[in-house]
């Protein structure tokens, strides 16, 4: 067998047998380690997929998964089987990956086996082996009713299992349904003793909980900060290293003196030279340079050398230490904590719970509240603020301009117009995103477009998953949509050469674009985008304002969405391609407000963060003189 799904079933069984259940669960977490998402490494993902599109290749995966699967279900309903807290946290980190193998294999409907195991005839709940196993094996597409398997099952298992599930990328169907109704059971994380090996569960639902189309979905977050800061301050704030950390900064500064300009930290939680979070901050971070004394703090997995040509004061850390990093901020003792965005990394979670200093900021760069009370200022742009959205901070409305970085394949291409091809007799739309960004609500109008059009509708996914996750993914959207085409990571040439080949960019929702939509109007291409109460579903509509073709594009209910999407595609279908000048696009996205001075944004909150804390207001314009 093939080294990636290279599974001994004599080894696994002369475990089992001999019931060495440390080495048996060891070997099981390094397969899941070695093949599961973005914890295998790049090579191992894009070759699985590679393997599944070759049918001589594609039977070794579909047999992987089906030996995988089916050991784990013969373990799992072991009535012997010992599988103590630690392993069972472990293996919630895996549980969609254990749940992709079983639907590469058509065994998802674990509910009879779920309800058998959890059926006591002599006492209201089974043994805590079996309330484990079976909520390892209940799929998040469930149909059993939520509520009632916590009820069977011990609050030290059933709320690490809801952050699983919440964690999921998947977003389609029972899956969305079933992670709003387990919103509610997250929520008593903030009651739960700090468990060590839960943290990275919550860090991937704090995450993934600002994708759902649901009103109240970021609540849930107050708990786990809440638990975040029991757990850390269990964990981390009372070793001594990290007291002796806090009094050595406070004798560096009185050493100091009064420092020429304010210290800064900067801390973006993802900021490699490739990633979108660096094409959008790269620009307004160097220009804080004007009136901070800049320090970027970064980890080594996202550290490149000639970051010290831009940034020369850069802390380097280990992403699996948040120790270190603590260590690190508290001996510089900012003067100001800037974090771009908060909520894609677990570090980021962690520090934007922690007191530093009296001035602590965060960006959109993950256009979400964290609902933290450590952070004490949101700077945005004022077309993206609603207090719905941020019912709990105070927010510095600015007139940042946009600062897309034109990358060197679009700059390469020129702003070239697709031409005018003639009548088509279909349309071909394009869907760009990560997997978690294909919610119900999504999908249930993408479908509708598709059935009631009187053309045929060809859509293109273009994902950035890869390996066996990708794979599941297919398989379900093939199901849903047997015209379409998906894609799974691309190199930027690839993916522009793909928004090449479509008519209609179509934005998912709710959670929109910001890159994305600015590679599309580069291109030419028309966009169909729905406006929310979030900021993160007005970042299209603020980039098409700018742009001067908000109008055009930008919708505001399920049905205008449709309504908007046909009249456009009957255009198209009449043979127009132009529907506005990307030149000039980039011009106004690029020119306006360049004098604006975001260095002095950022400088006001910071000379002004006592008055504006003591008036407590929810909003502020920045560079306002009624502070008073």
């Amino acid at each position: 067998m093939n080294k990636i799904y290279e599974l001994d079933p004599q080894h696994l069984a002369r475990l089992y047998e001999a019931r060495k259940w440390s080495d048996l669960w060891a070997y099981i977490i390094s397969i899941f380690d070695k093949i599961h998402g973005f914890h295998a490494e790049y090579f191992v993902r894009t070759r699985i997929e590679e393997d599944y599109e070759d049918p001589s290749k594609r039977q070794l995966i579909i047999e992987f998964s089906k030996l995988m699967s089916e050991f784990l279900i013969i373990i799992f309903n072991d009535d012997k089987t010992q599988m103590d807290d630690q392993i069972f946290y472990k293996l919630l980190r895996y549980h969609e990956a254990i749940h992709v193998l079983f639907g590469i294999c058509n065994y998802s409907d674990t509910d009879p086996l779920v309800q058998k195991m959890l059926t006591s005839q002599n006492s209201p709940r089974v043994s805590p082996e079996k309330q484990k196993a079976a909520l390892l094996l209940l799929d998040i597409g469930t149909k059993l009713n939520i509520d009632e398997i916590c009820q069977k099952t011990l609050r030290k298992y059933y709320i690490p299992f809801s952050l699983a599930l919440l964690g999921y990328s998947r977003m389609d169907g029972r899956a969305y349904d079933n992670k709003i109704e387990l919103l509610s059971v997250a929520k008593k994380i903030e009651d739960l003793a700090p468990i060590k090996g839960i943290f990275p569960l919550l860090s991937e639902a704090y995450f993934h909980v600002s994708y759902l189309d649901y009103a109240h979905k970021h609540d849930v977050k107050k708990s786990f900060n809440a638990y975040t800061k029991a757990f850390t301050f269990k964990e981390i704030i009372k070793k001594p290293a990290i007291r002796k950390a806090i009094e050595q900064g406070k004798k560096n500064k009185y050493q100091e003196g009064e420092r020429e300009k304010p210290r800064m930290i900067f801390f973006p939680e993802h900021f490699k030279k490739d990633h979108a979070m660096y094409r959008s901050w790269g620009k307004r971070m160097r220009s804080m340079k004007e009136k901070f004394d800049v320090y970027l703090m970064i980890s080594d997995e996202n550290y490149d050398a000639s970051m010290k040509e831009e940034y020369p004061n850069i802390i380097v850390f280990n992403n699996s230490r948040a120790d270190q990093a603590i260590i690190k901020i508290y001996e510089l003792a900012p003067d100001i904590l800037f974090y771009p965005a908060v909520g894609m990394t677990g570090m980021g979670i962690v520090l934007s719970n922690i007191r530093f200093c009296d001035v602590q900021i965060m960006g959109l760069g993950h256009p979400a509240t964290t609902m933290s009370n450590e952070i004490d200022f949101v700077l945005m742009h004022k077309d993206f603020y609603s207090p719905k959205a941020f019912p709990n901070d105070c927010v510095i409305l600015d007139e940042m301009p946009s600062a897309f970085t034109l990358h060197k394949t679009l700059e390469a291409r020129g702003f070239s117009i697709p031409q005018n091809t003639g009548k088509k007799e279909h349309i071909e739309i394009s869907i760009v995103g990560m997997h978690f960004k294909l919610t119900k609500p999504f999908l249930e109008i993408l479908k509708q477009i598709v059935d009631e059009a009187d053309f045929e509708v060809r859509p293109t996914f273009i994902l950035s998953g890869m390996g066996f996750g990708h794979i599941y993914l297919k398989e379900l959207l093939t199901r849903e949509f047997p015209n379409c085409t998906i894609k799974g990571y691309q190199l930027y040439d690839d993916y522009i050469k793909s928004l090449e080949q479509m008519d209609i960019m179509l934005c998912p929702f709710p959670f929109g674009h910001s890159n994305t939509i600015f590679d599309t109007l580069m291109i030419g291409k028309p966009c169909i985008s729905l406006y929310g109460e979030q900021a993160h579903s007005r970042t299209e509509a603020v980039i098409l304002d700018i742009a001067g073709i908000k109008d055009d594009f930008v919708t505001y209910s399920y049905d205008e969405y449709k309504k908007r999407f046909f009249e456009v595609a009957e255009k198209i279908m009449q043979g127009q391609t132009t529907f506005y000048e990307p030149k000039e696009v980039y011009e106004k996205l690029n020119g306006r407000n360049t004098s604006y001075d975001y260095a002095g944004a950022m400088y006001w909150i910071y000379e002004n963060a006592d008055k504006l804390k003591k008036l407590k207001k929810p909003s502020y314009e920045a560079f306002s003189e009624d502070i008073e």
